[in-house]
């Protein structure tokens, strides 16, 4: 179902006019799904590293459309590990055909049932796009997990800065702090199409993993390339694994991907954070692949008996989570500045600081006064 959805996103996202479709069927022992759209097509080249993690197709279509990042290697995945192929037929000004098949048991077969779908118009492209300077991919990965409305696009230079902004007219510009200069610096020379400027740290995944005192930062859904890389600058020999996620099915999918790497392994599952923690004192595994939201005790609480526990202090954990990344991210020091290409209109500066104080904490120990309704006016 997963990788069905996510061809059929793909080919929404690159078809701007036409048609996609859906295609069931049954080929000797073999269930055969494939998805065709009548988008731009693909070259050959490209064709040969679609399915690699992080490959974008080239920049004039990639700065119109969202680029496939990690859903097609994932795709790829899932279907070698039911032990089925995922493929791709392409020809540039035409259209592409996706498709996967999987194995079916012996005997089985497809139910020879015509189905009838209403058509539905393609939705409009909106032009709400977050464009994110910065050297490391993973930033901007963090920021699309939690804002589904927008498309975050990723830059790595001023120059695809300009040209990227120029081309997308994007809602706003994020960059980290230690850039703010030389952006605002180029955007001097644009002012006729300067976007908002969001400016504050931006965390990758390796500082992530720092500040919550664990070896490597995953997200959801994990590759297995993904996974051989915080393997590989392991300190040491693992011999025992526990894994705890709460989801039993990814529990069981991170321990295939981990006995592949490592066969003679032995893999302890949990699936709260209480459980995790009693393995862990009781077996003293070599390496914890732990994800943060879980039942009882969460991945954080987890982390911190663990580091407290002198059996443990010295334990290798790769941190595994989908969601809650914002509260991380919040523990990161450092002021946001937000500059915008005009003066604040009339009431716009009540709705910018209505948004702003919303999503403020009280102080921790503080105690906030309440006034009468008719004196919470602002000075000024």
């Amino acid at each position: 179902r997963q990788v069905v959805l996510n061809l059929l996103s793909n080919a929404a996202r690159f078809t701007a006019a036409g048609s996609i479709t859906l295609r069931l069927a049954q080929r000797a022992e073999k269930a055969v799904v494939t998805v065709t759209d009548t988008g731009p097509g693909i070259t050959s080249e490209e064709k040969t590293r679609l399915f690699e993690e992080f490959y974008q197709i080239d920049d004039s279509i990639r700065r119109e459309h969202d680029g496939t990042g990690l859903g097609l290697a994932i795709s790829k995945r899932f279907v070698e590990l039911h032990g089925g192929q995922i493929w791709v037929e392409s020809e540039l000004g035409v259209g592409s055909t996706f498709g996967f098949s999987l194995p079916t048991p012996p005997g089985a077969s497809l139910p020879d049932r015509p189905v009838t779908l209403q058509g539905t118009p393609l939705p409009q492209q909106t032009n709400r796009v977050l464009l994110v300077l910065h050297d490391d991919p993973s930033a901007a990965a963090m920021m699309a997990r939690h804002l589904d409305a927008y498309q975050v696009r990723t830059v790595h230079s001023l120059t695809e800065l300009t040209t990227t902004m120029l081309r997308l007219r994007p809602t706003a510009l994020v960059i980290d702090t230690t850039k703010r200069t030389a952006v605002e610096e180029l955007l001097s020379h644009h002012a006729a199409h300067r976007p908002p400027l969001i400016s504050f740290p931006l965390p990758t995944l390796p500082q992530m993993a720092e500040k919550l005192q664990a070896t490597a930062y995953l997200l959801k859904p994990v590759t297995r390339t993904a996974l051989q890389r915080a393997l590989a600058v392991l300190p040491g020999i693992y011999t025992t694994v526990l894994i705890a996620d709460d989801d039993p099915a990814m529990a069981r999918l991170l321990a295939r991907m981990v006995r592949a790497e490592r066969g003679d392994v032995r893999i302890l599952l949990a699936h709260n954070g209480r459980t995790a923690l009693d393995i862990a004192q009781r077996e003293e595994p070599d390496l914890l692949l732990l994800d943060l939201r879980m039942p009882e005790l969460d991945g954080i609480g987890v982390l911190e008996q663990v580091r407290q526990d002198p059996r443990l202090r010295e334990m290798a954990v790769i941190v595994i989570t989908a969601t809650g990344l914002g509260e991380q991210i919040a523990q990161f020091a450092g002021e946001m500045v937000i500059t915008l290409p005009h003066p604040l209109a009339a009431g716009e500066w009540l709705h910018i600081l209505g948004s702003v104080t919303a999503a403020l904490q009280p102080v921790p120990g503080t105690v906030a006064e309440t006034l009468p309704a008719h004196s919470r006016a602002l000075p000024g």
